[in-house]
């Protein structure tokens, strides 16, 4: 019983943890990276992609186009990050529902501030690139 039972209470405590402002956390110009050039993980992301959207609880009633809305910004936003910091961060597989959590609880451009943050500096060693150094 309890815990964060509303959306807005749960976005508004991971901007807090991730050390985000409201502002910032609403700040738009990531969409600039979508300008970009996609990177070279983009197929491997669009297949987990479309296999997302659909096994919570959350996302089994949601109507078709519902959840081509929410896919279409859940690959917005993991391209925006990984465009913006290309040659560090890379794709791995599972990345998708991270940033699904994210997208779950705040708008697509807060679910890339978030994102970005944990991507930068709590989940880094699995976003690494190259895996080997």
């Amino acid at each position: 019983q309890g815990g964060f039972k509303s959306r807005d209470l749960r976005r508004d405590a991971w901007v807090f943890l991730l050390g985000l402002s409201p502002e910032e956390a609403e700040d738009e110009s990531w969409r600039e990276q979508l300008l970009e050039e996609p990177v070279s993980e983009a197929k491997v992301m669009e297949a987990d992609v479309l296999r997302s959207v659909c096994s919570w609880d959350v996302h089994t009633s949601i109507p078709e186009d519902v959840r081509d809305i929410k896919r279409a910004q859940l690959s917005e936003v993991m391209r925006a990050i990984l465009t913006r910091h290309s040659g560090t961060l890379a794709y791995f597989q599972g990345f998708h529902d991270v940033v699904l959590v994210f997208l779950e609880v705040g708008s697509p451009s807060c679910a890339y501030h978030m994102v970005e943050r944990l991507a930068l500096f709590h989940i880094s060693d699995q976003l690494c690139w190259p895996f080997d150094d």
